[in-house]
């Protein structure tokens, strides 16, 4: 494999209790490059709310480890190594307008033609929070706003140039089958889901049809103790994290206190909330 420099070696050390480094699979690399492209594409774009309205999106380290992981990360034939992850981070950290801006490069900056791409949610108001970000990032950036066409009744975005490519919203309480084709799917609050409906619809998509590199992205704060898709998806994410299930296309991101951890200490908090001190 190719070397990684040393800025991207301590970034890459960041996601914890997990080396993507030693965990990579025969003939899969670590292209800077693109893992550079995709983080300068975000400080193109910018925030639209709180004290950081109207400012440029600048990636903290964890952000940049994480995105950079997802885009940077390469088979041999130089498609991406990542098919699927899970970020599991409490609220407050950022990840709605991370999110977002994820979506936004899968549409404008990724090259795949007839995207469709699709952030999805328990309900329509959650899942319309994404969408709100994403909207108001395409309108803090005339360059994107010029390529685009935003359908606000429809909570999409299509590309001028190829209309087939999209962003939508969908709700998993909604009825039928979404996502026939999916480049990109962000699961977002997989704690609130109820049924699996929807995530089995989008995973057979993945699994049928002819991406080159999809991804099925999970964001979330933690459930509680039940059964549930998103208890499910953090225990695959802990045994691929502590080397139980060997799967090099699975990129567990999570931010959890340990058993043993004191709830109560601020070295804890530091360590389950990655932007401690930003946001």
């Amino acid at each position: 494999s190719k070397s990684i420099s040393a800025k991207w070696r301590k970034l890459l050390a960041l996601i914890p209790g997990y080396d993507s480094v030693k965990t990579a699979a025969a003939g899969q690399w670590f292209d800077e490059a693109a893992a550079e492209r995709v983080c300068g594409f975000f400080s193109c774009l910018h925030h639209i709310e709180g004290m950081f309205a109207g400012k440029p999106f600048a990636l903290e380290p964890w952000q940049q480890a994480v995105t950079g992981c997802l885009f940077g990360w390469k088979n041999k034939d130089g498609t991406r190594r990542y098919r699927e992850a899970m970020v599991l981070v409490p609220r407050g950290n950022g990840k709605t307008p991370w999110a977002a801006g994820i979506c936004l490069f899968c549409l404008f900056g990724d090259g795949e033609r007839g995207a469709q791409i699709y952030s999805a949610a328990a309900d329509v108001p959650q899942a319309a929070l994404l969408y709100r970000h994403a909207k108001g990032m395409i309108q803090g950036e005339p360059d994107l706003e010029g390529l685009c066409t935003v359908h606000d009744s429809f909570r999409s975005v299509t590309l001028n140039n190829d209309p087939a490519s999209s962003y939508r919203v969908v709700s998993s309480d909604a009825g039928g089958k979404h996502g026939q084709n999916p480049h990109l799917v962000i699961c977002d609050e997989l704690h609130a889901w109820q049924g699996r409906d929807l995530m089995d619809a989008f995973q057979s998509g993945f699994a049928k049809r002819g991406r080159r590199q999809p991804l099925l992205l999970h964001l979330t704060t933690a459930d509680y103790d039940r059964e549930s898709v998103c208890n499910e998806k953090q225990l695959y994410a802990e045994k691929v994290r502590d080397g139980i299930i060997d799967d090099s296309t699975f990129l567990p991101v999570l931010y959890v206190a340990g058993r043993d951890d004191d709830w109560k200490a601020e070295a804890t908090w530091k360590k389950v909330n990655p932007n401690y001190g930003v946001t």
